[in-house]
């Protein structure tokens, strides 16, 4: 629809043809603008004047951001926000297009723009909203080439979509759902793993996320006394200490406990108990997916994702979880788009299929040389909680001049 639309841009009656100027000062819902044409010679002057103005108070003040559209010439948007003074630009994330939410879950924790299923070596995929390896998305050529060869050795594809897309219409099965409730079938497929059927991870949620981390009744980390750090609960010691405390044997992810007078749960805990308010027949009426499918497909998911197995790649031994849970743009494009494609990739995160063979993959255009190589290698880096620094690094490594 888009594409047979697109004739216009060129040759709609009422499309924009000349710059156009506010001359109501007054802004809000159903009020009138009154936009008049003005020539580019006085654009130009009003834009030069007020950049002026902002680059003698302060250049970072400048904010760029665009459209996906506008990435063809983001190269020179950079160049001038360089010469400008400003570090401050965002090229997908004016309006609701791309993966706005997607993009956003990756920086944070994949440390990355975006992320796929490991095609090579995944045998359940399950796509909210997405179109990737059938229709659309990232190296599409070479990702439609993988996913056709990965569906003639098994690869079982599902996709959630609210009409037959071109990823339904060539799926293994299509779920049906009602628009923007996607988060609420995710968070019911987790309600499944995590309660009914007790399928999650305990050692990836113990040694690779917060799961571990004290959460007192404000929200936040209990954090230790001395050194600000956040509090895990040792379960051989019985007893608190810093999460990067040497020889900690078993992290506890579930229980209650009280920590300096303060009563703190896991966050792993925190979540298992906010899951409760997504039982399938809930969110049943949400989606409109029956309690019975949502049931199946959690298991399925589960089940494929084979915790606890390993592979051999290159002579290393490597964990093995072979499900992964994407999204993209369908997910993304409703209110709360950051909260959903978070719900999403909880199923990932609960089977422990991050950034190993089988499960989700982090990608960064422009960052895949590997060291000894001598081309540019991304570094991934630690915050001083002990989690991933949330970034994208686009144009290169972080640790790159500029």
């Amino acid at each position: 629809p888009r594409g047979a639309a697109g004739i216009m841009l060129l040759y709609d009656p009422y499309r924009v043809k000349a710059p156009l100027k506010r001359t109501n000062p007054e802004k809000g819902i159903g009020i009138d603008p009154g936009w008049e044409e003005i020539s580019w010679d006085e654009a130009l002057d009003i834009i030069a004047q007020r950049l002026e103005k902002i680059r003698a108070e302060n250049p970072k003040k400048l904010m760029m951001a665009g459209t996906a559209a506008s990435m063809i010439a983001s190269m020179y948007t950079f160049l001038f926000m360089t010469a400008f003074g400003t570090p401050n630009g965002w090229f997908a994330g004016a309006g609701i297009h791309c993966g706005n939410g997607w993009h956003l879950t990756s920086n944070i924790l994949y440390q990355s723009i975006g992320r796929n299923p490991d095609v090579d070596h995944c045998n359940y995929v399950i796509l909210f909203g997405s179109n990737w390896g059938t229709a659309a998305g990232y190296g599409f050529n070479m990702q439609a080439k993988k996913v056709a060869e990965a569906r003639l050795r098994g690869m079982r594809l599902v996709v959630v979509d609210p009409y037959l897309s071109g990823s339904a219409e060539k799926a293994d099965e299509w779920i049906p759902i009602r628009p923007g409730t996607d988060a609420a079938l995710a968070l019911a497929m987790a309600q499944v793993l995590v309660h009914e059927l007790g399928i999650y991870d305990k050692e990836y949620i113990k040694k690779f996320t917060n799961g571990p981390y004290l959460i007192g009744p404000d929200g936040y980390y209990v954090r230790d006394t001395a050194s600000g750090k956040p509090l895990i609960w040792d379960n051989e010691t019985d007893e608190s200490k810093p999460f990067d405390t040497p020889n900690i044997k078993d992290f506890a992810i579930e229980g209650d406990y009280t920590v300096q007078g303060v009563a703190c749960r896991p966050a792993f805990q925190v979540i298992k108990d906010h899951l409760r308010n997504y039982p399938p027949e809930k969110a049943s009426e949400i989606t409109t997916v029956p309690a019975d499918t949502i049931r199946r497909l959690a298991k399925e998911f589960g089940l494929a994702a084979r915790i606890g197995s390993t592979i051999t790649i290159r002579g290393k031994e490597l964990p093995y979880r072979p499900a992964a849970a994407h999204a993209f743009k369908g997910a993304n494009a409703h209110k709360h788009q950051l909260l959903i494609a978070m719900a999403i990739d909880l199923l990932n995160l609960l089977v422990g299929a991050q950034d190993v063979p089988g499960g989700m993959l982090g990608q960064s255009p422009r960052c895949d040389g590997y060291p000894g190589t001598g081309r540019p290698h991304w570094i991934p880096t630690e915050g001083p909680d002990g989690l991933a620094v949330a970034g994208a690094w686009l144009l290169g490594p972080p640790h790159y001049p500029p």
